[in-house]
């Protein structure tokens, strides 16, 4: 028996006691997004010769398991990474542990603090985020930071419906404007056919037009 913490309840039971309050149906499942990832007041596990570098696991019953990057030398860590959970059902506990890299041939890492969240009465688009109590012999003072972002693997069973505003299914074709005219200037009707360009022929200057300076000036079309 150890502590759980259901971040949808605000209560924290254990996880042989039944929880009586009420849930969407268990067949329904999620996919959970986990990021904010971080920690505070983490144990020092390095002693004098600096501090913990810690990292943080994160796993469910089915096998889905993520681990973040090491930080070296660091008691309040950042981990800017997300983690994804795919076919979460309500009721389902998530396991969180800190841990510390240690580099030693002989040595395992050691332990900084766990965590179990219960995740209950989840809802299609929610968004949670709380600071928890690590817990643990070894835990000390250490807290994480965790938020989860929910989505319903099917959406159509909650009532969600797709925002207004963002358009479903094929673009119509796009009629014309009712009367719009033709801009003044622009040319209507068949352009003149270029003349292609001749390379064998030689230039004559005798053909060139010469500039009359009683030409009248060119006026705007």
């Amino acid at each position: 028996r150890f502590p759980c913490f259901s971040p949808f309840l605000n209560t924290t039971h254990t996880l042989s006691t039944p929880i009586t309050h009420f849930r969407l149906p268990q067949h329904m499942s999620f996919t959970v997004v986990f990021d904010q990832l971080q920690a505070r007041k983490l144990r020092n596990a390095d002693g004098l010769l600096g501090k913990s570098d810690p990292y943080l696991i994160v796993e469910d019953k089915q096998g889905q398991r993520h681990k973040t990057k090491v930080i070296g030398n660091n008691l309040n860590p950042t981990w800017r990474e997300s983690f994804t959970f795919k076919n979460v059902t309500n009721g389902k506990p998530v396991y969180f542990t800190v841990k510390d890299k240690d580099d030693g041939l002989m040595s395992s890492d050691d332990n900084l603090g766990n965590l179990v969240i219960n995740l209950n009465n989840m809802q299609h688009n929610q968004s949670v985020a709380n600071w928890y109590k690590l817990q643990g012999k070894k835990a000390g003072k250490g807290e994480i930071h965790v938020r989860m972002n929910i989505y319903s693997d099917n959406p159509q069973q909650t009532g969600y419906q797709h925002p207004q505003g963002q358009y479903q299914g094929t673009y119509p074709q796009q009629q014309p404007v009712m009367g719009y005219q033709q801009p003044q200037g622009q040319y209507q009707g068949n352009l003149p056919q270029q003349q292609q360009y001749n390379p064998q022929q030689q230039y004559n200057p005798q053909q060139q037009q010469q500039y009359n300076p009683q030409q009248q000036p060119y006026q705007q079309p």
